[in-house]
């Protein structure tokens, strides 16, 4: 019997739908990873290697049973599934140059049976990219977590992703405030401007400048991690949980993408969405399908779907922004105007000539208003506003997406982690704020590791896509995690006095 190993359990169901005959088995994640009572990493001559250990045995026993050297490996196609892939490779002793590893995006018995006819070779780069990143940050987190222990008793500790965030977060403005500017009043509400300042906001808007101009307006790009989690009803951790449980039933593509892309099998799904039957479905070409967009895997009907109220407001969003994507430019008469609310804030408004994208997806986060206002130099406007909570789990999400910080499979968990340790505090039902032992916190990584900063991790990214290309070695790694700025502060020997003694035994 043919044999494929994937990682998530949930995806075995559908997965049997274009899979028939397979045995189908799954890791539940990763399985090695560091030991979790000591740091479990060792200094070589090249840098650090890890001591990695079985993480669920049970696991590794079902999996050396029911599968050989013939398996096809079928993990997440992201760095982290292409480490769980090498950690099949190793455990059943197949070749990496053998093409048994199988990528794709989409669970659709379209894009399964086409991953299954082109399996590829394990790209050890990105494996060796993640290994490098987990060795890393536990040599930070476990360290640091001692450090701050020691000088002010703190038993949360911290990592290299989380003190970005954290010294990131202390730079916002202490108060901000949610700012309304009524237009038009009519028996369906106040239509105006709304938006967020971090100044206190005078009672009326004084309009400095007024311009007009005709143009056209491209379409939003199609969604990614981030702009879901953006545009989502729902919290991160919420949303990521619900596009899990849509991508498992193959009603969407993966989930954990920074890439905006639409492959010609996505194009397919986007006219057939759209009644063309001319275009036939055809996966078979030669290419990667499985870094693209998040979309709809097959062309849905709403009602088509077995999925959640919730599930379904979610597919929504993003099957609308998908055809939005591949829809005309809109055609607009944009109103731009310069007001004085406090300081100085340029607001653009639209009436819509032709809608275009619009149609389909509405006008996203621009105003738009069926007529444009008449407003003129020095006119003055009502406003109306209110506190806001200082930021939300959603800014931080998009912050991390816009300064490449962490990974999208990982942004939600960052902001989760925070929230357990205490650092991060609820305050209503998006907002958040620091907690006194994070700003304690701040201020001590501001005093002793100031290096663990933003440029620190743009130069990490960087090093690891350049392993992941090729382009770069795991000692080219450890010149740039530890290179003299930070070895003034915590140089290698003194990171690591635990594990040297471990190595000597």
């Amino acid at each position: 019997m043919r044999t494929v190993i994937i990682e998530a359990p949930g995806k075995i169901k559908t997965m049997r739908n274009a899979l028939s005959g397979w045995r189908i088995l799954a890791t539940k994640g990763r399985i090695y990873d560091l030991p979790l009572k000591d740091i479990g990493v060792y200094k070589t001559k090249d840098g650090f290697k890890g001591r990695m250990l079985p993480l669920k045995p049970f696991i590794l026993d079902m999996i050396k049973k029911n599968a050989n050297r013939s398996a096809f490996v079928a993990t997440d196609p992201d760095r982290e599934g292409e480490a769980a892939a090498k950690d099949v490779y190793d455990l059943l002793s197949i070749p990496y140059n053998r093409r048994q590893r199988i990528r794709f995006n989409s669970l659709d018995i379209y894009t399964l049976t086409h991953a299954i006819r082109h399996p590829g070779r394990l790209d050890v780069n990105i494996a060796t990219a993640q290994y490098l990143k987990r060795l890393l940050d536990r040599l930070i987190g476990w360290k640091l977590s001692k450090k701050i222990f020691n000088d002010i008793k703190l038993k949360t500790g911290t990592g290299r992703v989380q003190a970005v965030v954290l010294s990131w977060l202390a730079t916002l403005p202490e108060k901000r405030w949610k700012v309304f500017i009524p237009l038009t009043i009519g028996m369906s509400g106040s239509r105006g401007i709304a938006l967020i300042v971090n100044h206190p906001p005078t009672s009326t808007a004084k309009v400095l400048s007024v311009s007009s101009k005709r143009q056209y307006l491209a379409p939003p790009k199609p969604h990614i991690t981030a702009s879901m989690i953006m545009k989502s009803p729902f919290s991160p951790s919420k949303t990521m949980s619900i596009a899990q449980s849509l991508y498992e039933k193959a009603y969407i593509t993966y989930i954990r993408t920074k890439n905006a892309d639409i492959s010609p099998y996505g194009e397919c799904v986007y006219h057939r969405m759209l009644g063309h039957p001319a275009l036939t479905l055809d996966p078979y070409v030669n290419e990667d399908l499985a870094h693209e967009c998040i979309r709809p895997a097959q062309p849905f009907d709403m009602s088509m779907l077995e999925a959640t109220r919730d599930e379904k407001r979610l597919y929504s969003e993003i099957a609308r922004r998908f055809v939005a994507s591949m829809s005309n430019d809109a055609l607009v008469d944009t109103l731009y105007v310069e007001l004085d609310i406090g300081q100085k804030h340029k607001i653009e408004i639209d009436k819509v000539l032709q809608p275009g994208w619009m149609s389909s997806y509405g006008p996203s986060e621009r105003l738009v208003m069926p007529s444009l206002p008449a407003l003129s130099q020095g006119n003055r406007l009502r406003v109306f506003y209110e506190p806001q909570p200082r930021i939300t789990e959603r800014e931080i999400v998009n912050w991390m997406a816009e300064n490449n910080v962490g990974y999208p499979s990982n942004w939600h968990i960052t902001i989760n982690n925070l929230k357990r340790k205490k650092l991060l505090r609820q305050i209503d039902y998006e907002g958040i704020e620091l907690s006194p032992e994070a700003e304690q916190l701040i201020e001590w990584i501001e005093k002793n590791a100031s290096w663990l900063n933003l440029d620190y991790t743009h130069k990490i990214e960087n090093v690891l896509e350049a392993v992941e290309r090729g382009e770069a070695q795991p000692d080219d790694f450890w010149k740039i995690a530890f290179d003299p700025a930070i070895k003034k502060e915590i140089a290698p020997d003194e990171l690591m006095p635990d594990v040297e003694l471990m190595v000597q035994q």
